[in-house]
Parts: structure tokens; sequence; C-alpha cells
């Protein structure tokens, strides 16, 4: 039975229970999609009971997460989508738009630079639509 487990694992994929190959047991990553508080589901690996690695959330107002978790939280790099179609890709931190990014408001401004608690925070350039730049 190791042989199953090691070509499973050199093929990239983690199975939690595989009984038609003969495979019943506590490995470590099964991919699923869970409902979130507020309301959406998210989609990607679950390991000790949270979301760990890429991951995809769809959330009931319209908004869109693609990027890491760790322990159930964003953390690292990812690409939110808002309902308003804004985007905000770059850096995430304990679940919350933090570290370097770039957001593009829904009116075709952007902002590049440093952010904390998902707001503009420190070094960056505001770039507006009408071709404007502030720093």
């Amino acid at each position: 039975m190791n042989w199953k487990v090691d070509l499973l694992k050199k093929l990239g994929i983690t199975v939690f229970a595989v009984s038609s190959i003969g495979l019943i047991g506590n490995l470590k990553v099964i991919a699923d999609t869970v409902e979130v508080s507020g309301g959406g589901t998210c989609e990607g690996d679950i390991t000790a009971n949270n979301l760990n690695g890429k991951v995809v959330c769809t959330y009931n107002n319209g908004d869109r997460f693609e990027g890491q978790f760790v322990d159930g939280k964003k953390q690292g790099q990812g690409t939110y989508t808002f309902a308003d179609g804004g985007t905000y890709e770059g850096a995430f931190s304990n679940d919350a738009i933090a570290g370097e990014g770039v957001r593009t408001y829904q009116n075709g401004d952007r902002y590049e630079g440093s952010f904390n608690n998902g707001q503009p925070n420190g070094q960056g350039v505001y770039l507006s639509a009408d071709g404007g730049q502030y720093e």
C-alpha cells in the first residue's frame, strides 16, 4: 500500500481517504468547499480544519478573493475583486489587505503602494483616471 501513497505524492495529489485503491487514513489535505460567515463559499485545501494554501472565495455581496490562506485567514499574495468592479492585488496579512499592493477603483483611479488594514498607508502613488498623479 505504501507505493500507492508514494505515487500520489509524486503526482502532487493528497487524499483524505480512497478506499478504491486501498487507502484509508489520516492524510494531510483534502480539497473542499466551505461556507464562510457573512455568506459565501471558499474552495480550496483544508488542513487541521482550516483553509490553507490556494483558495478561491466568492461572497454573497459579489466580492471574490483568490489567493493564499494560512490557518483560515487570507495571508500572503492574493487578488480581491470587489462587487463594484474595483480590485486589489497584493499582500494580505491576518485576513486584511496589508503590505504592498495595487488598488484599482471602479472609476479607474489607482493607488500603488503600502496598505494597512485595507487602507492606503505609508509610501505610495495615487494615479487618477484623468491623468493626475499624487505622491
